[in-house]
């Protein structure tokens, strides 16, 4: 079938009286993509996590969001969308084995659609079980801050090391990765960052870190998205990420 603007699609399964979404909501769906050879270039049931598109209003007509406005939770479609307009619309490169004016196959099975609210709660939840599955791996001992939900472990003590507090200028090395250890960032051997305790053009997660310890000391600790980058990320990281660090205080420097 086609849309008036121009959509091809056909439904294998309408689950009629299902739940629906609106513009804002974020769609979770079971997705497999086909060339017109009948190639296959992406297949969320081997990798087994559900593409995840948050509804917009329509790019151009005949789009995915549109095919997303005919959607409910359990339906199961295939819609026929032109390569050049996907990528271009939504800023990905393009694929050097496509080519331009081919149409693609995008085979979608929805399985949950979440208002804002919702997809948050989805987040902080799913957070926590990967947090627990992190640390019953490592084995690490950590203490719980109850305000901001960082976990961290001091990893080598100095009891009579200065205290930091805000405000303090302290040098510190830095290893800073996701909770499947994918690296992010680590400091040089022997080049230390200058950093002002509270500087709020940082992770407020770092900071808040940073007074749990005194100089001399190392600490791993894992810093929730609120505490990280957030729910919108930033440059080369993405939303909702949970970073783990482990840090070394070198120098405390009080500044009146």
């Amino acid at each position: 079938e086609k849309t008036a603007n121009g959509l091809e699609y056909v439904f294998h399964k309408k689950n009629n009286g299902g739940k629906t979404g609106a513009i804002g909501d974020y769609y979770f769906f079971d997705l497999i993509v086909k060339r017109s050879n009948d190639s296959i270039i992406n297949n969320s049931y081997e990798t087994g996590v559900p593409a995840k598109f948050l509804r917009r209003k329509s790019l151009y007509p005949g789009d995915i969001y549109e095919a997303f406005s005919m959607c409910a939770e359990g339906d199961s479609l295939s819609i026929v969308l032109l390569a050049d307009s996907f990528y271009s619309s939504h800023s990905f490169p393009f694929p050097a084995y496509l080519v331009p004016g081919e149409k693609l196959t995008f085979t979608m099975k929805i399985k949950e659609i979440l208002n804002v609210g919702e997809f948050k709660m989805k987040m902080f939840d799913s957070e926590l079980t990967d947090i627990e599955d992190f640390l019953s791996k490592k084995g690490w001992a950590v203490k719980t801050d109850s305000t901001s939900g960082i976990k961290y472990e001091i990893t080598k003590a100095n009891p009579m090391g200065q205290p930091i507090v805000l405000g303090d200028s302290v040098k510190i090395s830095y290893f800073y990765y996701y909770l499947n250890e994918k690296i992010i960032a680590r400091s040089k051997q022997d080049d230390y960052w200058d950093f002002e305790v509270g500087n709020p053009d940082h992770m407020s997660g770092l900071s808040r870190a940073l007074l749990f310890m005194r100089e001399g000391e190392k600490m791993s600790t894992i810093l929730p998205f609120s505490e990280a980058f957030g729910e919108d990320g930033r440059a080369g990281i993405p939303p909702f990420s949970t970073i783990v660090m482990e840090l070394e205080v070198h120098q405390v420097k009080k500044n009146k």
